[in-house]
């Protein structure tokens, strides 16, 4: 869909102003652009000059002097363009750092429930290669094009002055080759926004294809997704030929242009010489500056074409950015931190929520309180809504309506980073060793307390496969092994269940006052699973405990258990209580223990 140029220009410009891109920090190369503009013509002057010295009297000392000016000016020329190219730099090196801080803070204040629509490969390619984009446009083209106004208006007013037809017909050609681009922006916009649509596309199903490719392969479907992939390469490739197509086009006609205006010159000053207009040495003068005329449009036009495809880019930055205004704040930062000696007691009232583009709220009316030091189970089917509370619970976003307090202090207001620890079922674990991964989590954490926390979560047998007999054979050294093991990237390195005790462990360093297991320990048998909630409640007594989970015996151990059903609780209390009701809990229970006794059947008969 196109748009008004107005509103196009308006779409560029908040992009400007996002980026901290002002009139006053594009003056000092803009200046510097007119220097090195001015140097130029002084060059051809200054040759024009020596060519008329030449053709006329030959004296030594002028001709010397105008060749050490003309010197002056080579030498200085290169210097200026340098000097030039820094300060552009600079700009654009502000625009890229602004405009990526932009979209992080966006990423931030959108939080993990509302990003979660978005694709990762999308912000990956807007903030990586659309920002890229954008910076020979902002930082190059736009400040080429008062250099360019400036420096081809006045030399064509100062020709105008020997030959006003030459210095009318300058302009108008310089006017023309600067209006040519302008005919294609409509067209190439719409190319351009095709192309970026191709790449950010092909970009995104590439990042799910390298982080799924586990999944790929075990269902088999590699070889299919690899042909999606080369579908879309060439559909890339389609579109970027097309758009190179129209940019030929335009480089052609304003290419002619460039050529054709110092050529009419040259035409019209052979004429007026021989009509005895001025003598034969201006058409020196002429020549050599009206080539000057159309020097800083080959420069605006080198630079439109290397910018150009960031106008797609920028308008997809506005799109992404202009919907902040209608998003709650949900950043970190300025926050109050709960005091120890306020209860983290969590109070949910009459909360309701509901997801960007659904019609239905996934949580309607939901009340709730945690004590501290509480240990509630959360259980529920699949779409239950568990994971949109907890989301709730630390911050992530905004309800639709009521409110979520720890310590009687709302979830938008306090620093839930230093009060409330997630284990998410599948955690993210950076490359380091051992003890590096648990100090990035608290740098202040002494070294019993690592060996602390390695043992409450159960993450002391990385080495129990070793063949090392010492290691096995003194606790010490095996505890140092532990913490010495050097963990790859995304853990590829240690089995799911040693992942999940490795996340609870670097969570657990912290000291929250509340720590929420959202399925964290789904990779481990249900008797490990309950050593390390009981080490938990052992060793951490006051710490609230929420634990989202679909293990009915793990549940069974709870102070208080919640039943979620359709974005509602549909059931809440102690565990023995809710049995007693024989109600939704209870089913659950007895369908759980009937599988595990089937499965036990099933393998005493095998």
């Amino acid at each position: 869909m196109s748009m008004k140029p107005a509103h196009l220009w308006h779409r560029q410009m908040t992009v400007l102003r996002i980026a901290q891109v002002g009139v006053r920090i594009m003056i000092p190369p803009i200046l510097l652009g007119l220097v090195l503009s001015g140097a130029y013509v002084g060059q051809a002057f200054i040759s024009s000059a020596l060519f008329t010295e030449l053709l006329g009297s030959r004296d030594k000392g002028t001709i010397v002097r105008l060749l050490i000016a003309l010197s002056v000016f080579l030498v200085a020329i290169p210097l200026i363009g340098i000097a030039k190219a820094y300060l552009l730099n600079r700009i654009g090196l502000r625009l890229k750092v602004n405009l990526r801080k932009a979209i992080l803070t966006h990423v931030d204040r959108r939080g993990p429930m509302r990003m979660s629509s978005q694709r990762a490969g999308n912000l990956e390619s807007l903030m990586v290669d659309g920002v890229e984009a954008i910076e020979p446009y902002y930082g190059t083209y736009l400040p080429q094009i008062a250099i360019t106004t400036i420096t081809a208006g006045s030399i064509c007013v100062w020709i105008g002055t020997v030959s006003p037809l030459a210095g009318i017909v300058l302009f108008v050609c310089a006017v023309i080759t600067f209006l040519i681009p302008r005919v294609w922006d409509k067209v190439l916009a719409e190319k351009g926004q095709e192309h970026w649509d191709a790449y950010a596309e092909l970009n995104s199903d590439f990042v799910d294809a390298m982080t799924g490719m586990t999944t790929l392969k075990a269902f088999g479907a590699a070889n299919q997704f690899g042909k999606r992939l080369a579908k879309q390469s060439k559909e890339l490739l389609r579109s970027t030929l097309t758009q190179l197509r129209v940019s030929l086009g335009e480089t052609g006609a304003s290419s002619a242009m460039m050529v054709l205006g110092p050529a009419f010159a040259l035409l019209i000053a052979i004429v007026e010489v021989r009509s005895g207009n001025y003598p034969v040495t201006k058409i020196f003068f002429i020549t050599l500056l009206s080539i000057e005329v159309f020097r800083p449009l080959r420069d605006l036009a080198n630079a439109f074409h290397a910018g150009y495809f960031g106008l797609s880019a920028a308008d997809q930055i506005y799109n992404t950015l202009s919907v902040d205004s209608t998003i709650p704040n949900t950043t970190q930062t300025s926050r109050k931190t709960l005091p120890e000696s306020t209860p983290a007691t969590i109070e949910i009232c009459e909360l309701s929520y509901q997801y960007e583009s659904a019609t239905t709220n996934a949580l309607e009316k939901i009340s709730l309180t945690v004590e501290q030091g509480q240990f509630m189970a959360i259980v529920g089917g699949s779409g239950s809504g568990k994971s949109t509370l907890l989301g709730l619970m630390l911050g992530f976003d905004a309800p639709k309506s009521g409110t979520v307090t720890i310590g009687k202090t709302p979830t938008a207001e306090l620093d839930i980073v230093s009060t409330v620890s997630l284990v998410p079922q599948n955690p993210v674990i950076f490359p380091g060793t051992v003890e590096s991964i648990l100090k990035e989590a608290n740098p202040r954490a002494s070294h019993d307390d690592l060996l602390q926390v390695l043992s409450v979560a159960q993450a002391t047998d990385f080495h129990a496969e070793a063949s090392d007999e010492e290691v096995l054979a003194h606790r010490q050294k095996a505890q140092q092994a532990d913490l010495e093991l050097m963990i790859e990237e995304s853990g590829a390195n240690i089995s799911g269940g040693q992942k999940q005790r490795l996340a609870i462990a670097r969570a657990l360093i912290r000291k929250p006052r509340v720590m929420i297991l959202d399925e964290s320990t789904s990779a481990l048998d249900s008797q490990v699973e309950k050593r390390i909630i009981t080490s938990l409640r052992k060793d951490f007594p006051t710490m609230t405990l929420i634990l989202v989970t679909h293990r009915m015996d793990v549940a069974l151990i709870a102070d208080t258990v919640t039943v979620l059903r359709k974005g509602r609780i549909s059931e809440y209390g102690s565990p023995d209580g809710l049995l007693a009701r024989k109600g939704e809990f209870a089913a659950m229970v007895d369908n759980s223990t009937g599988s595990l006794t089937g499965a036990k059947e099933t393998e005493v008969n095998k």
